[in-house]
């Protein structure tokens, strides 16, 4: 979770002009957006593409943040509705097997420890990754993003409902639901089952 006092310090001093300021502030923003982004989309230039739409936006805006909330909160709204706009134009909620999942030279969702010492092991790290990102990508759009938002993002209950514009009830049960079908989704693939998970 990022610094919340630290950014609302950079919004005042955005506020009153100082352009490195918003610099700083988008700079901590920039790689979890566009990693929120690329998870909802699957696309690395749309994600790219809609980073750079939620910054703008955030600029144009920036006088309407109410500090009362964390800042983390409502840039994360603001890339949400983006991407969730995106995919409802484009209707992208399917992947390509054949799509690469790395991203400028990294890797996405390969958040396992390095097993180099053991080359197996690593196979199976980046065979479970990709059967999990896949089984993500499976998703309705709703559903993937409260779970991007809390387990990958690390957002709370209340972050995300800030984020959302939504009670924190319908948060808890959206993020149960999505846990379900992705857990109903998981199960149902042979290959998790290879994976002896």
């Amino acid at each position: 979770m990022k610094d919340d006092a630290g950014d609302k310090e950079l919004v005042r001093r955005s506020l009153q002009g100082d352009d490195a300021a918003f610099a700083d502030l988008l700079r901590r923003y920039e790689r979890g957006l566009y990693n929120l982004a690329v998870r909802m989309v699957r696309d690395p230039e749309t994600a790219r593409d809609l980073t750079q739409e939620a910054m703008i936006r955030v600029h144009g805006s920036l006088a309407r943040y109410d500090p009362v909330y964390p800042f983390s909160s409502w840039i994360y709204r603001v890339a949400s509705n983006l991407c969730i706009d995106a995919i409802r134009k484009r209707k992208l909620d399917t992947i390509s097997l054949d799509a690469p999942h790395t991203i400028e030279g990294e890797e996405v969702a390969r958040e396992f420890p390095d097993h180099s010492f053991a080359p197996d092991r690593n196979l199976e790290d980046k065979e479970r990754a990709q059967l999990l990102e896949e089984t993500l990508a499976k998703l309705p759009p709703a559903h993937r993003l409260v779970l991007v938002l809390r387990h990958q993002r690390d957002l709370s209950y209340e972050e995300i409902a800030l984020a959302l514009d939504a009670p924190i009830g319908t948060v808890k049960a959206r993020i149960h639901r999505a846990r379900e079908e992705f857990r109903r989704l998981l199960l149902k693939d042979s290959r998790w089952k290879e994976l002896g998970e």
